[in-house]
């Protein structure tokens, strides 16, 4: 079928798009590169370029894909998934330098660019460049106030770099602006937990849990929290909850072993511990 309406669709090549895709899952990159080719014949763009590239990795020619990437930035010199290929090809290859001069070869023709920002401070932090990372960050803030997810990167990079109360800062203030985001919310939580304030961390948890009910992670989050707090019953609870979501979570299962222990609830936690033996017999234990 994809094949008859890729043959059809002259325009948006979408089929062609799809049934691409469906070569590559099926590990046929040899039919995958046909109809790549095909709809290169019916009207170039960046994004069948970016497609070819990524046919070629499927046939492991690195060299073909280097030349798809970079035939998609001559159409689009502020593509970002061809620069984010580029650039993951880059590290495969250890060719030190080329990622960030090409990102900022972008960013000189587009000032103020948060994706670009981002993805320097992205590669910066995989070169170990942690100091830089966050200065492409906070100058990502600033240009673009508004950008939620530069912000959060910018959180989640304070708390890396054990600057928590400035994490915390810039959470808190997120939160105000963004009251119902829940991965603001989720990030605020975080923070306050590594702060050591944990009733914010509770409350903040239990106000993700009522947004989210059916989270399990939150649940096995808010968990954590409660048993910091030494509230064991509560953190029984929350695991409980999300062990109900999601009854293979290996991490909750264990929490919730240790807190029934905790609680001298010795044939609660033997039974939890027959449970998860009988479910899954190859665990050591």
């Amino acid at each position: 079928e994809l094949e008859r309406a890729a043959a059809l669709d002259k325009g948006t090549q979408r089929a062609g798009i799809l049934l691409t895709m469906s070569y590559l899952r099926a590990k046929e990159p040899g039919k995958a590169m046909d109809a790549v080719m095909q709809m290169e014949k019916n009207g170039n763009n960046p994004l069948i370029q970016n497609l070819k590239g990524g046919v070629y990795l499927a046939m492991h020619d690195l060299d073909g894909a280097r030349a798809s990437f970079e035939e998609a930035i001559k159409l689009d010199p502020l593509y970002m998934p061809a620069l984010d290929n580029l650039a993951r090809l880059d590290a495969l290859e250890k060719r030190a330098g080329g990622a960030s001069k090409r990102y900022l070869d972008a960013l000189a023709r587009s000032p103020g660019n948060a994706s670009l920002m981002e993805a320097l401070a992205r590669t910066a932090a995989s070169e170990g460049k942690t100091a830089e990372a966050m200065q492409w960050l906070e100058r990502g803030l600033k240009e673009n106030p508004d950008n939620v997810r530069m912000a959060l990167r910018l959180v989640e990079g304070y708390a890396r770099t054990d600057a928590k109360q400035e994490a915390l800062v810039l959470a808190q203030k997120l939160e105000a602006s963004h009251p119902d985001n829940i991965e603001v919310l989720g990030m605020l939580a975080h923070v306050s937990y590594l702060n050591g304030n944990y009733p914010a961390a509770a409350e903040e948890y239990a106000k993700l849990t009522r947004i989210a009910p059916n989270n399990a992670t939150l649940h096995a989050r808010y968990a954590t929290v409660q048993m910091s707090m030494k509230d064991m019953p509560g953190a029984e609870a929350s695991l409980r909850k999300a062990l109900a979501i999601d009854p293979g979570m290996g991490g909750a299962q264990l929490s919730l072993l240790n807190v029934l222990v905790g609680q001298k609830k010795f044939p609660s936690a033997l039974a939890l511990a027959k449970s998860v033996q009988q479910r899954q017999p190859a665990s050591v234990h």
